[in-house]
């Protein structure tokens, strides 16, 4: 989760208290969900269907974009700075 600082940054502006919670329950979530089987929001990201990163698929959490890589999900969350 390479913008995680960033998500918590825009949301600290006006609560660093609800971005804190917000970013743990984003994590949270996702980490549910790259464990599950099931992954029925997944889709393919829509600006790179007919491209070579085609692979890349996006989940949306609460009105943000999460792209990633699906072909390297191993269900445990990676910050990079």
């Amino acid at each position: 989760m390479s913008n995680a600082p960033c998500v918590f940054q825009f949301i600290a502006k006006d609560s660093e208290v609800y971005a804190c919670i917000f970013v743990q329950n984003l994590i949270l979530h996702l980490e549910k969900y790259f464990n599950s089987e099931i992954k029925i929001t997944e889709r393919i990201v829509p600006e790179f269907e007919n491209s070579a990163l085609s692979f890349l698929r996006e989940v949306i959490y609460h009105g943000y974009r999460v792209i990633y890589d699906n072909t390297n999900v191993d269900g445990k969350i990676q910050y990079q700075n």
